[in-house]
């Protein structure tokens, strides 16, 4: 391999603040060799990893976390998983792959329900289970939580006599 071309990685590595250990040298070589293996050009190898080793320094702006090589080896792996030969074709990927990250983060807005959608869903239960209002059916509710918090003592000590499970399933005969 190109010592220089290598060196220019390495550099590049460190001024994008990559945790730079005894594994790293071997990590920028084999990445290089997996990305020459797929484009069959080393310099536009060399150019998708220094374009990996970049989008992980602004991941790591952005996120405020320690970047290791690990997370330029998702990117080079997702890349060659994808069958990308090219800077162009990855940008075009990697862009696309912003526009749906933010599409879901959209989707994922939508699907809180807002105070409206919720005071409707609870009028629709209250008509359901035949009370005028939420405000009754939530009194009902908490009278039965009530009552049942005062009568469990009872409620357990009759368990053993009846011969039923928590579940009300009938437990074995005593021996």
């Amino acid at each position: 391999m190109d010592k220089q071309a290598d060196s220019q990685v390495e550099n590049e590595w460190k001024l994008a603040d990559i945790e730079y250990n005894g594994y790293s040298n071997n990590d920028i070589i084999k990445f290089l060799s997996q990305l020459q293996n797929q484009t069959h050009d080393y310099l536009e190898a060399k150019k998708m990893l220094i374009s990996a080793i970049r989008l992980v320094k602004k991941k790591g702006l952005t996120t405020n976390k320690k970047m290791t090589g690990g997370y330029v080896k998702d990117y080079v792996d997702t890349w060659i998983a994808n069958g990308l030969t090219s800077v162009d074709e990855m940008v075009k990927f990697e862009n696309n792959r912003n526009e749906r990250s933010t599409d879901n983060q959209r989707e994922s807005n939508v699907l809180i329900p807002t105070s409206d959608q919720i005071q409707k869903q609870n009028e629709k239960l209250a008509k359901q289970l035949g009370y005028n209002t939420v405000e009754e059916m939530g009194k009902a509710s908490w009278n039965l939580l009530v009552e049942l918090r005062n009568t469990r003592p009872e409620r357990m000590a009759n368990k053993a006599k009846t011969g039923l499970t928590a579940t009300g399933h009938q437990v074995l005969k005593r021996f």
